[in-house]
This record gives C-alpha cells, structure tokens and sequence, in this order.
C-alpha cells in the first residue's frame, strides 16, 4: 500500500500513513485508509453478464407482457368509452 496522506480531523495534523490503520502522531486519533479496489476478471464479468441477461428475459417477458397487456386494456377502455 502506497503512503497516503492523512489530515487528522480532531486536531488537523497532517502526516503520511502506508499502514491500512493510521495513527494520528499529535493526538492518537486512529483511521482507516481506503485500500486497494478488489480484483475482477473476465469470468466474473461473463457470468454477471450471463445473470443480467437471464433475469432479464425473464422480467421482460413475464412482467413485461402484463404491463402491456394492462395498459392495452386501459387504452381499449378509453377508446370504446
């Protein structure tokens, strides 16, 4: 992990910081440091996208179908009356 710089938000001293939990140095005042963003790869993306595209097929094609049939209902309604 990179030094990061820290700025205490109890007495406002600034120091630099490479642990995941820093210690302010003048008050004790303790922080945790934002760490490195997790790891993905293709796999992971393939399958989220496989997910996406199966739940989406099934929202599509069953709740889908009922909001229009009801909105082709309501639009019937209106024309015969």
């Amino acid at each position: 992990m990179p030094n990061q710089r820290v700025v205490c938000t109890k007495c406002g001293t600034a120091f630099y910081s490479t642990a995941k939990t820093a210690v302010c140095p003048t008050c004790g005042q303790t922080f945790t440091l934002a760490g490195d963003p997790p790891e993905w790869d293709w796999g992971t993306f393939f399958w989220g996208a496989i997910a996406g595209v199966v739940f989406s097929a099934i929202v599509f094609t069953a709740t889908g179908r009922q909001i229009m049939e009801a909105l082709g209902y309501r639009v019937a309604e209106k024309v015969k009356g």
